[in-house]
């Protein structure tokens, strides 16, 4: 393009702005800063209030997981002397003392057979057997069905407290779990042989989920002893 004196004139090119760009006050940017460290704080309190919870659920259940295992093990405890008290007391039950001193299966079977009823529903015993001093089996009642495996701890059981004198009270879990004693009888000072009892921990739990209101498993420790079992209770 040319002017009226001949000098060509060029157009200026219009400059605009690159696509996208806009300004950016600085009270967004403030404002945008605020926020991001708002955000922090937000969630590193929730984070640390859960690390808070979950510290104290962890608490509340070790506290909550000891207070039922001694409560169990109370209950076992009251189920053994329980047990041992019975055995205590069968010399003292009548015509007992007479069939035991003669050692005859026949007459111990005779007389206890009165009295097994009483003890199997009122005590919740489920397993009696006498045994003279030489391990030899005399009279037995048993209302489970007892494995080959259980005879042999039982023979062993027995072996141990005809020569110690001494009672023991063994945890044995097959199918179900039985509290047993295994005691020595003693008729006027003199030793006739061994009664093994054995009551199920079933009433146990039952008696355990009254008074907790919880369910509980058992888990049983393997003992290089076949005289004793040591137990851990889970919740």
């Amino acid at each position: 393009m040319e002017n009226s004196s001949g000098i060509k004139v060029e157009k200026a090119p219009i400059v605009s702005n690159p696509k996208g760009r806009r300004f950016r006050s600085l009270r967004w940017k403030i404002s945008l800063s605020s926020s991001m460290i708002l955000l922090a704080v937000v969630m590193l309190f929730c984070f640390v209030s859960y690390l808070g919870l979950m510290a104290n659920f962890d608490n509340q259940r070790e506290v909550e997981y000891h207070r039922y295992s001694r409560e169990v093990n109370s209950l076992i405890k009251n189920t053994s002397q329980n047990l041992y008290q019975l055995a205590e007391m069968i010399p003292f039950l009548d015509g007992m003392k007479k069939a035991l001193l003669t050692n005859d299966g026949e007459s111990i079977s005779k007389v206890f057979d009165l009295h097994w009823a009483l003890l199997q529903f009122h005590n919740g015993v489920e397993f009696v057997h006498f045994y003279n001093p030489q391990n030899q089996l005399n009279a037995s009642w048993d209302s489970l069905d007892t494995h080959m495996d259980g005879n042999i701890l039982l023979s062993t059981w027995v072996s141990h407290v005809n020569q110690s004198e001494r009672p023991i009270n063994p945890l044995l879990c097959r199918e179900s779990c039985i509290q047993y004693i295994v005691a020595p009888l003693l008729v006027e000072g003199k030793k006739v042989g061994v009664v093994v009892m054995g009551i199920s921990l079933a009433d146990v739990f039952l008696a355990f989920k009254r008074i907790a209101g919880a369910d509980i498993g058992l888990l049983i420790k393997e003992q290089n002893s076949l005289l004793q079992n040591d137990p851990d209770f889970l919740r």
